[in-house]
């Protein structure tokens, strides 16, 4: 059951007190939020086992992000929504599972979504999106009604609509053309396919191209998250859900976890905002005033011991891994070269994590491979040491531990950042 509007507490304030650690806030949000967040990812995953899962996940990844929540630049609910499902849609295509098609038929053929009222619970912009959405011609709404309800892929939509998947994408494409925003959607050049990425219908070798391009460009990476928040407020038509009551004492420890390192974590959480602005509209004058708190923590780490003073210039950059996944420290000494990485938190029961370098036009170039805690150097070849620069992309995946190193990664891409001249 949907609450309504005057129940509803205030999530934008309750957010905004999480950035600074606020437990008694983040169980707040928690109650307040937990039916919707759940309502997304099982309306997607179709799997009640895995919506558990992804909701627990999902709410460690807002405690750790919160710091990044812009009140001007996007709704609560909107920004909430958007990581729920973009973690749902991540998991269909990571997963083998029951195809949407049947999921995305009932909604092609649900003729109150093309009919129904404006959201009563989203603010005005969110309500001008469901009239640009009504004005569409009917074959256009539904079939982005379809994708953005469902998860559904451009296949699985022309297979319920009975048409080519390539007339498909046409009307998504144009669709979503006509509901842009007349301002804040930064331009990539390449309007459509981070539109179609945000609203998850590519698959296969278009999406792995696609998120590496995510990854590489700043840009695109700012349109990509611009667009999964605009569209967010069509997910209001997916009923909520109460998840499992066990499932808050789960996150709540798993809290407990992560914080159990207080000064690092305190570091951890008065950078992340810098930072995560740098992904978004570039590395300026954010990374200069994240760049010493961030050095102290690289180093911190211990094993890539500080340069004596008047030594050449040195690249670095640290990341953390989200939920149970390693933390990684990265240093690069242009005159050795080759890189140090110092790991911690390493699990080699999840598999063996692979670091590589993505290129200005997004071809990765692998670094090295960590398979234990402690201090590891690999060697950088002539060819890969010349794209090694100040601002360039670290990407690091995991791999099942038998896996055989390919040229291009296998695995999920778990963390990325961008190295740092010091």
């Amino acid at each position: 059951m949907k609450r309504s509007t005057a129940d509803s507490p205030d999530l934008a304030a309750l957010l905004m007190q999480v950035a600074h650690g606020d437990r008694k806030a983040m169980a707040a949000l928690y109650d307040a939020s937990a039916p919707i967040v759940h309502g997304i990812v099982t309306a997607i995953t179709r799997d009640s086992t895995a919506a558990a899962q992804l909701t627990e996940s999902v709410y460690l990844r807002i405690w750790d992000r919160a710091p990044r929540f812009d009140p001007a630049a996007s709704e609560a609910r909107a920004w909430l929504s958007a990581i729920a499902r973009t973690s749902a849609v991540e998991w269909r295509r990571r997963v083998p599972g029951p195809s949407a098609f049947a999921d995305a038929e009932v909604v092609l053929s649900d003729e109150t979504l093309l009919t129904g009222e404006a959201p009563i619970a989203w603010d005005t912009a969110a309500t001008l999106l469901h009239y640009r959405l009504r004005a569409l011609p009917l074959d256009e709404q539904a079939a982005i009604r379809a994708a953005i309800l469902t998860g559904a892929t451009h296949a699985e939509i022309a297979q319920a609509a009975l048409a080519n998947p390539a007339t498909i994408e046409r009307r998504i494409a144009e669709g979503l053309a006509a509901l842009a925003p007349e301002a804040d959607i930064a331009v990539s050049g390449e309007p459509a396919l981070a539109r179609a990425l945000a609203l998850g219908t590519v698959e296969g070798s278009a999406r792995a191209n696609a998120l590496r391009k995510q990854l590489a460009e700043p840009t695109f990476a700012a349109e990509v998250e611009s667009w999964q928040l605009h569209l967010a407020p069509m997910l209001e038509a997916l009923p909520e859900l109460d998840p499992p009551a066990e499932l808050w004492p789960r996150v709540d420890a798993l809290i407990d976890l992560r914080e159990a390192d207080a000064p690092r974590r305190a570091r951890r959480r008065t950078v992340r905002w810098p930072l995560a602005r740098a992904t978004a509209i570039g590395l300026g004058a954010a990374l200069a005033g994240a760049l010493a708190a961030m050095a102290i923590f690289v180093f911190a780490l211990g094993g890539l011991e500080p340069r004596p003073p008047g030594a050449s210039p040195v690249l670095i950059t640290q990341m953390q891994g989200p939920d149970h996944h390693p933390d990684l420290a990265i240093r690069y000494d242009p005159v050795g070269s080759a890189i140090r990485v110092r790991t911690r938190r390493f699990d080699a029961v999840q598999g063996v994590v692979d670091l590589w370098l993505l290129a200005p036009n997004g071809t990765p170039q692998f670094l090295g491979r960590v398979t234990s805690d402690g201090v590891e150097r690999f060697a950088i070849s002539r060819t890969t040491r010349q794209l090694i620069k100040d601002g360039a992309t670290v990407m690091v995946t995991l791999a099942p531990a038998d896996s055989v190193r390919r040229s291009e990664p296998a695995g999920t891409v778990i963390a990325t950042a961008r190295f740092v001249m010091v």
